[in-house]
């Protein structure tokens, strides 16, 4: 698995403005419909993880780099975010993933949660997973000031 990181090589990505992330095709939703998903970092310090995104394979894996004397993340993540303490964003953040009905965003476990088009979810609510709507989509990873803000941008290919 690729880890995205500002200054290293994008090994699974290819040289252009807007990268791909996985294989060429587009993400099958449960329908059998295409989906195109572009994620973007809208704020300096998301931008500076990683250029725009074509995610191809799913599910893609946000959360932090670990600092010194930390473990690694549970499960490896595909893009990496340079957060210092006090953090604003977990070593194990998020993840656009299928659901049941296209494409969500589900927090894995973070300590201060994820806001996905104004919503929170996880953290300390019960609610862990948001369906994505068809267009677009704002992400931020950690709470209303934090400086992750992704555009996610979820459209149809029939």
């Amino acid at each position: 698995m690729g880890h995205v990181t500002q200054g290293e090589p994008m090994d699974l990505l290819l040289d252009r403005s807007e990268e791909t992330f996985g294989c060429r095709h587009a993400v099958q939703s449960m329908d059998g419909w295409g989906l195109d998903v572009v994620i973007t970092g809208v704020t300096p310090a998301a931008s500076a993880a990683t250029r725009p995104l074509h995610l191809t394979r799913l599910p893609i894996r946000v959360g932090r780099i670990p600092v010194a004397g930390e473990t690694q993340p549970m499960e490896g993540n595909d893009i990496q975010l340079s957060d210092t303490e006090p953090f604003n964003v977990s070593r194990d953040h998020f993840a656009i993933e299928r659901g049941p009905d296209g494409v969500q965003v589900r927090d894995r476990g973070s300590y201060v949660g994820t806001i996905v088009n104004g919503v929170p979810i996880g953290g300390y609510r019960r609610v862990a997973t948001v369906p994505l709507a068809v267009g677009e989509n704002e992400v931020v990873a950690g709470g209303p000031r934090s400086p992750f803000r992704f555009r996610v941008v979820v459209s149809v290919r029939e």
